[in-house]
């Protein structure tokens, strides 16, 4: 159940904005405590996606779960319908290609592998990120922390897995939703007293 490759990427920015700084290096103090200061956060995540099984929307083995034979070459690129998986669920069309994969029979287990490496499930793509500034109030360390959060900033959607029961023609291969915790962009603007 692996996920082949992961990038993620975290990055701080101290805006050069303020007195002294590139940016205003000469500007009021009152002006400087609004704009100066600020610093950029990022989290970038890339991921591909995991790998999918293959079973039987009704099984006719007594005793474990039973897979599907597939009909087609596992090494090639047969396994699905050639289309992306992103079209596939935003035009509600089958990703997995059915006339790949058979019925076993009654009381056969199939010979499908417990997971297709070359079958894989959406991955993530996702950007956050956070502008940020903090007050100092005193010597002994009282502080307010005011930042603003983007979440998922591009507003990249990641569809859920597609059905992978066959013999279930209503369901098989079609995506019909995002994954689970998958969230669209979500801003918020909070602050944090310290002391």
């Amino acid at each position: 159940n692996d996920a082949t490759n992961r990038f993620v990427l975290a990055a701080v920015l101290q805006l050069p904005v303020g007195r002294g700084d590139l940016v205003g290096a000469n500007m009021s103090r009152t002006m400087n405590a609004i704009v100066g200061g600020w610093q950029l956060t990022s989290l970038i995540t890339f991921q591909t996606g995991q790998p999918l099984p293959i079973s039987m929307s009704n099984s006719q083995l007594a005793d474990g779960n039973q897979r599907a034979n597939v009909t087609c070459s596992v090494k090639g690129q047969s396994l699905t319908t050639g289309i992306s998986i992103h079209h596939a669920a935003q035009n509600q069309q089958p990703y997995i290609n059915s006339s790949c994969f058979a019925d076993p029979g009654d009381q056969q287990p199939g010979n499908a592998p417990r997971y297709f490496s070359n079958l894989r499930s959406d991955g993530i793509h996702n950007f956050d990120v956070s502008l940020e500034r903090i007050y100092k109030l005193s010597e002994r360390g009282t502080q307010i922390e005011v930042h603003a959060d983007c979440f998922n900033c591009l507003n990249k959607e990641r569809f859920g897995i597609p059905g992978f029961g066959y013999g279930d023609p209503s369901n098989f291969g079609l995506i019909t939703g995002t994954a689970g915790g998958a969230l669209p962009r979500n801003m918020q603007l909070g602050a944090r007293f310290q002391f």
